[in-house]
């Protein structure tokens, strides 16, 4: 009697809907930073007195440098996520699972 069973795991692809989704925040924050860049045209354009338009321009800055960091950092786990994904091998290697059980008797 020879019972033998072989099960292997296998390995989701979450990674495409991972990447379009970053790409989607990325495009969101893009857009928070454009409507930022107005803001600050817009401040530089107001009867504000110098003094005032200065510190609102900085906050607005500060903000879109927070923004581009959101974004570099939203980019370069992107951009790992497609080198893994493009050696499909070295995925499923690293999240298969392998059961095999052989039984002679």
């Amino acid at each position: 009697m020879n019972v033998s069973s072989v099960s292997k795991g296998s390995a989701s692809s979450s990674q495409g809907s991972a990447s379009s989704s970053k790409s989607s925040e990325i495009k969101q924050l893009q857009t928070k930073e454009a409507d930022l860049e107005k803001q600050i045209q817009n401040e530089n354009q107001s009867k504000d007195d110098t003094k005032t338009k200065a510190e609102k321009v900085k906050q607005l800055q500060q903000q879109i440098q927070l923004i581009n960091s959101q974004i570099q950092q939203l980019q370069t786990t992107n951009q790992s996520n497609q080198v893994s994904s493009s050696n499909p091998t070295a995925n499923l290697q690293t999240k298969s699972s392998s059961n095999i059980v052989d039984i002679k008797v």
